[in-house]
């Protein structure tokens, strides 16, 4: 069962947020990703909230190099950098369990979309599936594909933490194609974001816009308007 949408390619690669898993109340996981940074800062340092929402801010826009040297992820490596700025001095066993701490709390209110499993189980049937993920801290994103089963559909799993490679950058799925053995103009990739749009557009590859129930996770410009656009994963075997 796979639709006429699918018909033409080989191949489908996956964006993982906001498309294969959902934000069932995003505010509300943003709000708990900020107060746990601020609980635990105040436990070393009086702060602001406000302080420290902008701290939390710079993690998540902030673009750098993961320090290689101390073994750390991106996601470490930028908790690490701003502790130092505070004066705050934690162990690596203390940072690790920090760093898993916080992304835990913000995934408490995501979850696998209703229909992911049933329709990567029938486009794998003669399709071959691939995940590519903007992502900060790569065991995170092994403990989800773990607890989701992910892994049984899609291959290869790319995660920017560890290619060292972001979406929109093209590379990123070049590394895919040349995994899966596919030429661009043999799939498709099914992202909610304008990076997931640019990059696959930059690398040559059918973009595929998701919007799940009808709502607006987008911030996607006018200018992709004209773009295939889906409200649920399901649409993808119509």
């Amino acid at each position: 069962m796979n639709g006429k949408l699918l018909a033409d390619f080989k191949g489908v690669f996956f964006d993982l947020y906001g498309t294969l898993l959902v934000f069932n109340d995003a505010q509300q996981s943003n709000a708990d990703w900020v107060n746990s940074y601020y609980k635990f800062i105040l436990k070393h340092k009086d702060i602001s909230l406000s302080e420290v929402s902008n701290i939390c801010a710079d993690i998540l826009e902030s673009d750098i190099e993961k320090d290689k040297t101390l073994g750390l992820t991106t996601y470490e490596t930028k908790i690490n950098l701003w502790l130092k700025k505070l004066g705050i001095t934690i162990s690596g066993d203390e940072l690790t369990a920090f760093a898993d701490e916080t992304v835990n709390l913000w995934q408490n209110n995501i979850t696998l979309a209703a229909d992911a499993g049933f329709v990567l189980k029938e486009i794998q049937k003669n399709k071959t599936l691939a995940l590519i993920t903007n992502f900060d801290h790569l065991p995170h994103i092994h403990r989800v594909v773990e607890k989701h089963q992910l892994d049984k559909y899609l291959n290869p799993i790319l995660v920017s933490d560890a290619v060292e490679i972001k979406k929109p950058n093209p590379e990123i799925f070049s590394i895919a194609l040349a995994q899966t053995g596919l030429k661009n103009g043999e799939v498709v990739f099914v992202g909610d974001s304008k990076d997931d749009i640019y990059g696959a557009i930059a690398a040559g590859i059918k973009p595929i816009l998701i919007k799940h129930n009808g709502g607006n996770q987008t911030d996607t410009p006018k200018e992709f308007e004209n773009i295939t656009t889906i409200y649920s994963l399901s649409q993808l075997l119509e």
